[in-house]
C-alpha cells in the first residue's frame, strides 16, 4: 500500500498572481530610482555575468541563479544601514523578498505549465565562484564582494519533457544571462538577453525512470543458493538507492517498502539518507550515481526456513551540484542483512552495519566546454 501519493507539480500552495508581480516589478524599479539611501550601490561592485541554471531529474527541476548584489540591486532595493555592508539580520529579512522577486522576474514552464517552487532558498557570498557551496556561514559582508545564489526546486510526478525559463527586467545593468540546462550527462547553454530571453531544454527520445522492482517469492520453501542469494540481495540494495531518487519523503517511503520490511523501513531510510546529506551543501541530499558491490556471501543463517543472511560490502557513489558547482561524496560500507519472504516477495528485514567509511572528493567546477550551446 502506498504511504503517500505523488505529488502534483501543478498543485503547488503559495500560488502567486502574476499581473500584481508585473506591477510590483515596475514598482520597485522606480524606488530604486527615488530611493538612493535605500540601495546606495558601490563604485566598486563586481561586473560578473549573472547565471541561470536548469537543473532537470527524474522527479525534481531547480532553477539556480547566480546574481551580483549591485545587479540585483538595480532592480530590486535592499534596506542596509551601511551603504558598503550587508548585516545578518538584513540578509534574513531581504531573503524572502529575493525568492519571491526573482521567481517573477523568471517564471519557470515544466510541460507547457507555469510551476510554483515547492522550496526556496536564497544565500549569500563574498568569495569567488570557484569557492561557493550551498551552505555558507552566516557573516557580515561588503557589499561590492557579494553575490546571491538562488535555488528554486519544483516536484514533479515523472521525468519532465520540456522545460523553460523565460527572464524580463533587461537593462543597463542586466544586459545578459549565461543559461545552462543540466540533464543527466547531457547539457545546452544559451546566452539570454532582451532579444532571446529564455533558456529551454527538450528531452530527447526515451527518459530513463529509476526502477525500484518487486523481486516475487510466491510458493517458496527453501533458502536460495549463493548466486541466487547475491543476486536478490544486489536486486534488493540497488533498490534502496534508486528510492532516494524520489524528492519528497513519502515518495521514498513508497518506493523503500517494496524490498523493506515495515519494522525496518524507518531505521534503514535514516541510515542511508544519513550516508548521502551533505551539510556544507545545506543539508542537501546527494544524487546516488552508482552502487557497486565489491564482496559478497552467505553467513549464518537465521531460524526462518525461507530467510538466508548476507554479509557484503559495497559502494555508494554520490554527487550533489548548484551553480555548476559539483561536490562528490562517496560511502563505502560493510553490513549484514537477513532477507525474508514478507507479503510474498524476498525483502530485508534486518541490518547490521559492521563499518562505514565516507570519502569526501572536495568541490569541482563544471566543464562547460561540452555540449550543445547558442
Amino acid at each position: 500500500m502506498e504511504h503517500m501519493e505523488h505529488m502534483d507539480r501543478l498543485a503547488h500552495p503559495g500560488q502567486r498572481d502574476r499581473s500584481a508581480w508585473s506591477l510590483s516589478l515596475i514598482v520597485l524599479a522606480l524606488l530604486a530610482l527615488l530611493c538612493p539611501t535605500l540601495h546606495a550601490q558601490p563604485a566598486t561592485a563586481g561586473a560578473r555575468t549573472p547565471e541561470s541554471w536548469l537543473y532537470i531529474e527524474p522527479f525534481e527541476v531547480r532553477h539556480e541563479v547566480l546574481i551580483p548584489f549591485h545587479v540585483l540591486e538595480s532592480l530590486l532595493p535592499i534596506a542596509r544601514r551601511d551603504a558598503a555592508w550587508l548585516d545578518v539580520d538584513e540578509q534574513d529579512e531581504a531573503r524572502d523578498d529575493i525568492a519571491d522577486f526573482l521567481g517573477a522576474m523568471a517564471p519557470v514552464e515544466i510541460d507547457g505549465i507555469e510551476v510554483q517552487p515547492v522550496s526556496s532558498r536564497v544565500v549569500f557570498f563574498d568569495r569567488a565562484v570557484t569557492t561557493i557551496v550551498g551552505n555558507p556561514p552566516p557573516a557580515r559582508l561588503p557589499v561590492a564582494e557579494v553575490t546571491v545564489g538562488l535555488i528554486h526546486s519544483f516536484g514533479t510526478k515523472g521525468p519532465a519533457r520540456r522545460v523553460r525559463v523565460t527572464w524580463s527586467g533587461f537593462g543597463p545593468v542586466l544586459e545578459t544571462i549565461r543559461g545552462t540546462a543540466v540533464a543527466g550527462d547531457t547539457m545546452r547553454r544559451h546566452a539570454m538577453s532582451p532579444a532571446s530571453p529564455s533558456l529551454e531544454w527538450t528531452a530527447r527520445g526515451e527518459i530513463a525512470v529509476p526502477a525500484v522492482r518487486r523481486i516475487p517469492a510466491e510458493g517458496r520453501v527453501v533458502r536460495p543458493a549463493d548466486a541466487e542469494a547475491a543476486e536478490i540481495f544486489e536486486t534488493l540494495l540497488r533498490n534502496i538507492y534508486r528510492a532516494f531518487d524520489y524528492r519528497a519523503e513519502g515518495d521514498i517511503y513508497d518506493a523503500l517498502a517494496r524490498s523493506v520490511a515495515d519494522d525496518l523501513l524507518t531505521r534503514l531510510y535514516l541510515d542511508i539518507r544519513r550516508g548521502l546529506v551533505l551539510e556544507a551543501e545545506g543539508g542537501a541530499t546527494a544524487r546516488v550515481e552508482s552502487v557497486s558491490v565489491s564482496s559478497g556471501a552467505l553467513a549464518t543463517p537465521p531460524a526462518e526456513p525461507r530467510a538466508f543472511t548476507y554479509r557484503a560490502t559495497w559502494q555508494a557513489a554520490g554527487r550533489i551540484e548548484h551553480w555548476g558547482h559539483v561536490h562528490d561524496r562517496a560511502n563505502t560500507y560493510t553490513a549484514e542483512f537477513t532477507v525474508g519472504v514478507r507479503d510474498a516477495s524476498w525483502k530485508l528485514t534486518s541490518m547490521r552495519v559492521l563499518r562505514h567509511e565516507r570519502n569526501e572528493t572536495g568541490l569541482r567546477v563544471r566543464d562547460l566546454t561540452g555540449g550543445s550551446g547558442s
